[in-house]
């Protein structure tokens, strides 16, 4: 892995351990490996109570204020969004969002990582989403959705999903060195 292009990886999922986390830990895997960046994973469950408890960044400790900055820095963030019912993203992520610069996230090449429980859900979400992600100025390269109802079948995202994506980070400019800019052959296969 190389020095300063980094990637920061945020769960939203209410709790530790689910399987968006996982299928985020896999991505950023992958493209860590391919690219050649240093990570960090962050879950919004871990970060809730200093979040909740600051009302300004500069009340912001630990692991809370650790996410603010590693997104700040990153050159690719993703965000794994796992929505249960049709009320949009967890307002946490908003507010972590709020917290940050506003100048350091305008731009920035971000993955989403969405887990709906039904087809309802993600319609209902989608516009939701997308309009967050907007509002804070993120360049959304590629979206990843995938049902809840297969990650519990143990389901995961195929080579199909996963190319996808690196293509996307190609298109952006990132090549194998982890170096923003030319670019580089693809046809990168996942196994």
């Amino acid at each position: 892995m190389t020095g300063d292009h980094l990637i920061s990886a945020l769960s939203t999922r209410p709790q530790a351990g689910s399987r968006t986390s996982a299928v985020v830990q896999d991505l950023i895997q992958s493209v860590d490996e391919l690219f050649g960046f240093n990570s960090g994973f962050f879950e919004l469950a871990d970060l809730s109570a200093s979040l909740r408890a600051a009302s300004f960044r500069v009340e912001l400790a630990g692991s809370a204020k650790s996410a603010i900055d590693s997104i700040e820095q990153s050159k690719l963030l993703i965000i794994g969004v796992s929505v249960k019912v049709p009320t949009g993203y967890p307002a946490l992520l908003r507010y972590l969002f709020e917290m940050a610069d506003p100048t350091a996230l305008r731009g920035k090449s971000t993955l989403l990582v969405e887990t709906h429980c039904n087809a309802y859900t993600a319609q209902s979400t989608e516009l939701d989403i997308d309009m967050l992600m907007r509002s804070f100025g993120l360049n959304v390269l590629s979206t990843m959705r995938i049902s809840s109802r297969d990650l519990l079948q143990g389901v995961v995202p195929g080579d199909g999903k996963f190319q996808a994506v690196v293509d996307a980070i190609y298109d952006a400019g990132f090549n194998c060195d982890g170096i923003v800019g030319s670019q580089v052959e693809r046809g990168v296969h996942f196994s």
